[in-house]
């Protein structure tokens, strides 16, 4: 991503008012990127009022050919771990949670081990939660492509779900990083 892009971003995030002018100059920096370096993405530019300016352009999934749209999914693997765990440990930092919490203090998790995972055990990887080699063969193909385009219509779908999975270990006995651990301590209550 070009620095003008990081600047325009940046200008947005502070509030700045934009004329039909600027939207344009932003509409042509978004295609002149688009033509000569190949930038495909989302760009939503909004303020309190609501949204100024949106566009769309080229492939969010090229091995699935889908475009990008304002609804489009994305597949942030690992990423959401960062963002789940920040949040987890605002909720220690203000005395809603404790590490040291069990997941069913909070959540109505029925797996196997269930009541003895703590919530510093699904931070760590030492839950014993398996990975998604423990999901059934017919979810795996393609790159697990069929289970990532599933869709839980709620968190208890989705708990249900994982609740399925054997584990590999006892809570706390050994590492072992799993892709379930921090995604479903979202549904916290």
């Amino acid at each position: 991503m070009r620095l003008g892009l990081v600047s325009l971003m940046i200008g947005v995030l502070h509030g700045c008012a934009f004329k039909s002018e600027k939207i344009e100059k932003v509409d042509d920096y978004l295609d002149s990127l688009y033509h000569v370096d190949g930038f495909e993405g989302t760009m939503v530019i909004g303020n309190r009022d609501g949204i100024i300016y949106q566009k769309e352009q080229g492939l969010a999934n090229r091995e699935w050919s889908i475009s990008h749209s304002l609804d489009t999914r994305f597949d942030i693997a690992s990423l959401n771990k960062s963002f789940v765990g920040y949040m987890i440990m605002q909720l220690v930092e203000s005395g809603s949670l404790k590490l040291s919490d069990k997941i069913n203090d909070h959540l109505n998790f029925d797996g196997k081990h269930a009541d003895d995972i703590s919530i510093h055990q699904m931070l760590t990887h030492t839950s014993g939660l398996p990975d998604y080699d423990a999901i059934e063969d017919s979810l795996k193909a393609n790159r697990f492509e069929t289970f990532k385009r599933m869709h839980f219509s709620a968190s208890r779908d989705y708990l249900k779900f994982i609740e399925g999975l054997e584990p590999i270990s006892e809570p706390g006995e050994r590492f072992y990083y799993s892709n379930f651990l921090l995604s479903h301590l979202k549904y916290l209550d």
